[in-house]
């Protein structure tokens, strides 16, 4: 839903922006939507040397 404005501020602030395609409820009750993000967050966590990026908490 989101993507068009990361995409759009990434451009113009020249940071990378990750947008987390999560599941969501009723189908994936809570706290699926949050592990998700998480998940995402250890990720890039894991790979930010590799990225060559720091993360904002």
């Amino acid at each position: 839903m989101d993507d068009g404005h990361c995409g759009e501020t990434a451009r113009e602030t020249g940071v990378t922006i990750v947008s987390v395609d999560h599941r969501f409820a009723p189908r994936h009750p809570f706290p699926a939507a949050i592990d998700d993000c998480y998940t995402a967050w250890q990720l890039l966590d894991g790979a930010r040397a590799w990225l060559g990026a720091h993360l904002e908490r």
